[in-house]
């Protein structure tokens, strides 16, 4: 919200200084559209996951987690047998 006011600033300003006719309206309002679409862009940038967790889905991730420590389950029983046996 605050790229949002922001941008409010930036209208009142205009406004206060250049608002002569409907051409300067228009113009101030075609740019403020402008940075309101370059401003969503970057936050749906920021927002998509990146890298390797781009790959998984959350049901992929939950079955890898639960992999990961079943895996760590069965060393851990492992080495405790090869205690006792040793």
């Amino acid at each position: 919200m605050v790229c949002g006011n922001a941008v409010f600033s930036l209208f009142i300003k205009k406004s206060c200084c250049f608002y002569r006719n409907t051409d300067d309206v228009d113009k101030t309002m075609d740019e403020i559209n402008d940075n309101m679409e370059n401003m969503r862009q970057i936050q749906d940038l920021l927002s998509a996951p990146m890298g390797a967790a781009a790959d998984f889905d959350e049901v992929s991730l939950a079955h890898a987690v639960t992999l990961m420590a079943m895996h760590a389950c069965l060393c851990f029983r492992a080495c405790k047998n090869k205690e006792k046996g040793s």
